[in-house]
């Protein structure tokens, strides 16, 4: 079997903690939602349901920019909460923008770990579905290539986008790694391509379901010991 030559890492939830930088953006475009609210009833009264709209409008449009469903989201929303105020969907739009793109941490294991991977020889890739800013989380200069899905068209777990890492990198797929906390896009995708998965399980009460993990660690610190074991 071919070396490993290769690591394509998934950024939102194993660079970085997006979810929390999500809830707060979320919790800003709730607190301005309610103050505008109009309308009596249960709809969008708590961040998870302003999420729920979300999700229902990507679960309907994979293909879609993941920013554009967000806006639409909060359009519906402000159009249920407000009927009339037309200014009120693209406010909260910009608003979560401003929130969720400010500048973040990355996780405190992920630079050590990258550095230590860059330095066994081995080209850094990113391949997500997102738009978070590796510059913001002060990590861009570890990476080869950044393959990011609003950029290129497609979105994991379809094949053309690990296609695109291959070609990026002029790496076979049984060189390369993918390393994500998302089963399907991370681990079972990547290796129906003939990848190598590596499961970042940073939750422990995830389960595994779908697929079989090559390996699954908890920190990214853990990668460079199983990754010298496969050179």
């Amino acid at each position: 079997m071919c070396g490993i030559r290769g690591i394509a890492f998934d950024i939102d939830q194993t660079l970085w903690d997006f979810h929390s930088a999500r809830r707060a953006a979320l919790d800003g475009v709730l607190t301005a939602l309610l103050s505008r609210t109009t309308v009596d009833g249960p709809e969008d009264r708590h961040i998870d349901d302003l999420q729920a709209r979300y999700d229902r409008l990507e679960a309907a449009r994979p293909a879609s920019a993941l920013s554009a469903i967000r806006r639409e989201s909060l359009h519906q929303a402000a159009a249920v909460a407000a009927p009339g105020d037309k200014t009120l969907g693209d406010e909260l739009g910009d608003l979560y923008f401003s929130i969720r793109h400010q500048p973040g941490n990355a996780f405190d294991d992920a630079r050590p770990a990258l550095e230590e991977l860059s330095a066994l020889g081995l080209k850094l890739a990113v391949v997500s579905n997102g738009n978070t800013s590796l510059e913001a989380l002060q990590l861009s200069d570890l990476f080869a290539t950044v393959v990011l899905a609003p950029d290129v068209g497609t979105a994991k777990p379809e094949p053309q986008i690990y296609s695109i890492v291959e070609h990026q990198l002029s790496l076979a797929p049984a060189a390369l790694v993918c390393v994500g906390d998302d089963l399907e896009n991370d681990v079972c995708a990547p290796q129906r391509k003939g990848w190598r998965g590596i499961w970042n399980r940073r939750d422990p009460n995830q389960t595994a379901d779908g697929c079989t993990p090559d390996a699954t660690v908890a920190l990214l610190t853990e990668l460079p010991a199983i990754i010298e074991q496969w050179l």
